[in-house]
């Protein structure tokens, strides 16, 4: 029995004799930082991460297990749970993470990281329109990309373009050609994924060439505000870091 099965078994022993919750889907973008909570116990406590069928011991209460990068710490934010700090993320943080408290009984959570890449935006002017083009990096093709022009048109991008590159990663693109009427046009791409905590914005500013020479600024990100699926964002003033479009 190899040491993956076996801690496998040892898992569905533990949520037979235990409390053992069902597998949360988390997402999280690349560089941001990964939490992961595991309630507290009177007894032991440990972290592990399964990719790819081994598994490698993060964490034996205090004791930091394996962490070559020096990536994983944990945290007492609360008196009932313990946190799991993961930072930066890469891809290569994506897989499933297991937390064990021991005490009266044995608690187990379950979290399978999906990573994605953060959106990347770009414009090419042909003539008298724009091409807008966004893509996304991640180990699956199924990214929901979409455009918003201004503060009013919200337009879902179909089709959507997806090709797997060597290292076996898949690049999903949408592009859209665009004619800038106004003087000035803020063009963004977001990103949402259901178990994201708040969905990825980026934004580029084309500016109309018939009244002053083209200028394009592109910027990471926008903080926002969602309010429902169906709804346009609201767009702050400010522009930040780390775009938000809150569920």
């Amino acid at each position: 029995m190899t040491g993956a099965t076996h801690l496998h078994f040892l898992v569905l022993m533990l949520c037979g004799l235990g409390v053992c919750s069902a597998m949360r889907q988390v997402a999280v973008v690349e560089g941001q930082r990964l939490l992961l909570s595991c309630l507290k116990a009177p007894g032991s406590m440990d972290w592990t991460r399964r990719r790819n069928n081994n598994d490698v011991v993060l964490f034996l209460n205090d004791v930091k297990g394996y962490d070559k990068e020096n990536k994983y710490n944990l945290h007492n934010f609360s008196s009932s749970e313990y946190t799991l700090s993961v930072y930066p993320v890469t891809f290569k943080d994506e897989g499933i993470y297991i937390c064990h408290t021991y005490g009266d009984k044995t608690t187990t959570r379950r979290y399978n990281v999906t990573v994605l890449g953060e959106p990347q935006i770009s414009s090419t002017k042909h003539q008298d329109r724009t091409l807008v083009k966004c893509s996304v990096r991640g180990n699956t093709p199924a990214l929901d990309l979409s455009w918003q022009f201004g503060n009013a048109i919200h337009l879902e991008a179909q089709p959507q373009h997806s090709r797997q590159e060597s290292n076996g990663r898949w690049t999903s693109e949408i592009s859209h050609s665009i004619q800038v009427l106004r003087k000035r046009l803020v063009v963004k791409c977001i990103l949402r994924n259901p178990t994201l905590p708040h969905a990825e914005v980026r934004f580029i500013t084309l500016e109309n060439t018939k009244t002053r020479p083209l200028s394009t600024q592109a910027s990471k990100t926008e903080a926002t505000t969602w309010q429902t699926p169906t709804d346009i964002p609201s767009v702050s003033k400010t522009t930040a870091s780390t775009g938000s479009l809150q569920h």
